[in-house]
């Protein structure tokens, strides 16, 4: 983090300048320039959205003897906690009490700075990254900001998904219309058998999805197909996992209360066509 927050010395303004022009941000004011390094943050909130793949920190920040603020966002991937990029303007958002799908809360500043300092940790290779130089800018960006942050909060740990819950998420689907439903095809007849298949999702999309195996969204279902076709089952049970979760993500749709506005979206990103005929 020092390393990446050295732009911030004194006599680099010209350095800042080129940093800004490298990370392709225009937003920020001239003053980002004028007074490198010297920009307080003085609150902090993350944005929780609807669907849950994405979050964001947004630090609120202001120069000295500024009348406005100005703010820098941090976008993180919430599956992995995954840095995706930055986002800065050069007025801080308007508070909209009136936020649609979205859930705001304020965090205290060392909160703040152990998101961002752990997506950073998690920040994607950038050998022969065609974008190199403009990611590793706002990489160095952002880290100027927070290495200014307050240190001491600690992010729990992910935890392992415990028998007892993975089997009770299990029966509740297989005691579902779309659980029963699955279980009259051919292929799902006999209930132990789909019984794992049900688990193995179950405890795939636990481990993928931050601990939250009901979150599968038109984003995340891409993770797990990809994780459910590597798993150390034969082929021919592999082969049914695409059936199995159009049966789970309905499901799983109604459990978060989404209904089915991103369900013909997350259905669709699913694949594996050649086998409902198998199983309807």
């Amino acid at each position: 983090m020092r390393m990446l927050a050295t732009v911030a010395e004194k006599g680099v303004a010209k350095q800042f300048a080129q940093l800004l022009r490298q990370a392709a941000i225009v937003a920020l004011p001239p003053r980002w320039v004028n007074y490198a390094g010297r920009a307080v943050v003085e609150k902090a909130y993350i944005y929780e959205y609807e669907l849950g793949d994405t979050y964001t920190v947004n630090l609120i920040c202001r120069y000295p003897g500024a009348e406005d603020q100005h703010e820098i966002v941090s976008f993180i991937d919430a599956n992995f906690g995954w840095f995706v990029d930055i986002g800065a303007f050069g007025k801080a958002s308007p508070i909209d009490d009136d936020l649609v799908d979205v859930r705001r809360r304020e965090v205290s500043l060392d909160e703040a700075r152990a998101h961002v300092e752990r997506a950073l940790g998690f920040a994607p290779a950038l050998m022969d990254h065609p974008d190199a130089a403009k990611i590793v800018a706002r990489l160095r960006l952002i880290a100027h900001y927070v290495d200014s942050l307050p240190t001491g909060f600690e992010l729990p740990e992910r935890q392992t998904l415990a028998d007892d819950e993975r089997d009770a998420t299990v029966e509740a689907f297989l005691d579902s219309a779309h659980g029963q439903a699955l279980v009259e095809s051919p292929d799902f007849s006999d209930v132990a058998a789909t019984r794992e298949l049900v688990q193995t999702v179950v405890v795939t999309a636990h481990d993928l999805l931050n601990g939250q195996p009901l979150r599968i969204t038109p984003q995340s279902i891409a993770l797990l197909s990809m994780a459910l076709q590597g798993s150390d089952l034969d082929d021919e049970r592999v082969a049914l996992f695409p059936v199995l979760l159009r049966a789970f993500v309905p499901y799983a749709h109604e459990q978060n209360g989404w209904g089915d506005r991103f369900l013909a979206d997350t259905l669709g990103a699913i694949g594996g066509d050649q086998l409902e005929g198998r199983s309807t």
